[in-house]
C-alpha cells in the first residue's frame, strides 16, 4: 500500500514537472507518447549550433596554450640571462618541462583541427 502511494507520488510529481516544461498539452504527458504495441516512437535528434561565443572572449585552449607559451618564454630568458661567455645552461627539469609544454601545445592543436 505504501509503496503504491509512493509510486502515485512520483507519477504526480513526474507529471507535474512535464506539464510545467511544456504546458498542458497531450505532449506534456510522457504515457500518451506510447503506442499500442508499447513502445514510444522515437523522436528525430535535436539540432545543435556551434557555439557562438561573444566578440572579445578568449577561447580556452587559446588562453591555456598562451599561458604555456609565456612559461616556456620564462624558462628560456632566465637561462639566458644566467649565461656567460656566450655559453647558456639549463636545468635538466626546465627543458622537460619545455618539452612536455610544446607536447601539449601540438595535442590542442591536433585536437582542434589545427
Amino acid at each position: 500500500m505504501a509503496l503504491r502511494l509512493l509510486c502515485r507520488s512520483i507519477k504526480e510529481n513526474c507529471c507535474a514537472v512535464y506539464t510545467a516544461t511544456l504546458g498542458p498539452t497531450r505532449d506534456a504527458n510522457p504515457i500518451a507518447h506510447v503506442g499500442a504495441n508499447g513502445v514510444a516512437p522515437t523522436a528525430a535528434a535535436p539540432q545543435t549550433e556551434p557555439i557562438q561565443r561573444p566578440p572579445g572572449s578568449v577561447d580556452p585552449d587559446r588562453a591555456t596554450m598562451l599561458m604555456l607559451l609565456e612559461r616556456m618564454e620564462k624558462l628560456a630568458t632566465d637561462s639566458l640571462k644566467s649565461g656567460k661567455d656566450g655559453k647558456v645552461t639549463i636545468d635538466r627539469s626546465a627543458l622537460d618541462e619545455i618539452i612536455a609544454e610544446i607536447g601539449q601545445i601540438k595535442a590542442m592543436l591536433l585536437r582542434n583541427g589545427g
